[in-house]
């Protein structure tokens, strides 16, 4: 379950993930969901309480996939999961990874797309505009995703890519005693 830490400016607050294994800076109106349902223990889900934006972390089993095409593997998991109807990709960037930003990465990949996705079982899709970061941590057999679902389809690309570049690994014990050879 997440925890809060101390506010910061313009009303990102600092964030807890995983049980304090990972930290991340976001806008504190993003509220975390497992208050109100359940949520997979491989998930952090927050949602915004004015917009019906939601950022999602999840770590899931490492790809066996090129890094240049993982974001894309990833984002067509998603529309398969979703249902959706449309499914698109705008962009794939690289970031560079950098000392501070997941130290422990291997990759990181950005991806802007858009899906047609048809929310709680209502029959009318909408059009949701996707960012996916792809993070990868080989040594831990793991690939993180990031993923900030924006149904307003007003460019978000700023505070995503301020989530991204403030995430940290705090506790790396959260994979177990095993480090993979990279």
């Amino acid at each position: 379950m997440a925890e809060a830490a101390t506010t910061t400016s313009n009303n990102n607050l600092p964030r807890f993930l995983f049980g304090g294994a990972f930290t991340c800076v976001f806008p504190q109106e993003f509220q975390n969901v497992s208050f109100f349902r359940e949520i997979p223990d491989n998930q952090e889900v927050f949602s915004h309480i004015v917009t019906d934006q939601s950022i999602i972390f999840e770590l899931i089993q490492y790809e066996d996939t090129p890094d240049d095409q993982i974001a894309q593997l990833h984002f067509q998991e998603l529309a398969a999961a979703n249902d959706a109807s449309i499914s698109t990709v705008v962009s794939v960037d690289s970031i560079p990874t950098e000392p501070g930003i997941m130290d422990d990465c291997s990759a990181i990949w950005l991806l802007t797309g858009q899906q047609a996705i048809a929310k709680f079982n209502e029959p009318d899709s909408e059009l949701v505009e996707v960012y996916l970061a792809v993070f990868r941590l080989v040594q831990f057999q793991t690939d993180m995703l990031v993923t900030l679902n924006n149904p307003s389809l007003i460019s978000q690309l700023g505070l995503f890519r301020e989530v991204v570049r403030s995430l940290r690994l705090v506790d790396p014990s959260i994979f177990g005693e095993t480090k993979f050879s990279i």
